[in-house]
């Protein structure tokens, strides 16, 4: 229901995973016997040799430079652009308007999404059914759609989950005097986990 980029999010899983791994082989190559970091030791002076070699044998402009280093900095600057942009779409998608009438010589008539939500949460807050629910409002293809998301016990049915949603949406739907679309996303048990309904106009 939002726009974060997968590619993006799944980079920056990775990126992090990396580090973590790499922090922990740290520590953990700080922990280990005298033999076995003296063979780290060893192993890290031969990667510092080749890597010296790889270095010496792409020169650029002279023997002290390479160019090798321009693709890592240009790798990290790549890296730098895509977490930023990462982070720039996190939450888009979400809105703050459910409804927007045209406007008429009496004024124009504006419906907050967090009146919505609110009325939604407290019908389903107190129900014995769910363990947790959520109300929230997207943009989607231009228009504003409720999502309304619940936990349910073990052994409730999704379709009387469903059913009593639709219920409350149609109540909002008379509140508003018009019908919003709304998506119905159920879990909590594998007949819950594969349930889902969405309800458009």
């Amino acid at each position: 229901m939002n726009s974060t980029n997968r590619a993006a999010n799944r980079l920056v899983i990775g990126v992090t995973g990396l580090i973590i791994l790499l922090l922990g082989a740290v520590a953990l190559a700080v922990g280990l016997p005298t033999v076995i970091r003296d063979g780290w030791a060893d192993g890290n002076a031969t990667a510092t040799r080749t890597l010296d070699g790889w270095l010496q044998q792409t020169p650029l402009g002279g023997p002290q430079t390479s160019w090798l280093w321009l693709v890592g900095l240009a790798a990290l600057v790549l890296l730098a652009v895509l977490l930023v942009v990462f982070i720039s779409r996190q939450g888009r998608g979400h809105t703050s308007l459910l409804l927007t009438e045209p406007a008429t010589d009496d004024g124009q008539t504006v419906v907050e999404s967090g009146l919505a939500e609110q009325v939604l949460q407290d019908a389903l807050a107190d129900r014995p059914e769910f363990i947790t629910s959520n109300v929230s409002t997207y943009r989607v293809a231009k228009r504003s759609v409720l999502k309304v998301s619940v936990t349910c016990r073990r052994g409730i049915s999704p379709q009387d989950v469903t059913t009593l949603i639709s219920q409350q949406l149609r109540h909002l739907d008379a509140l508003l005097g018009v019908q919003v679309p709304a998506l119905i996303q159920v879990s909590g048990g594998f007949r819950a986990r594969v349930s889902r309904s969405t309800r458009t106009q």
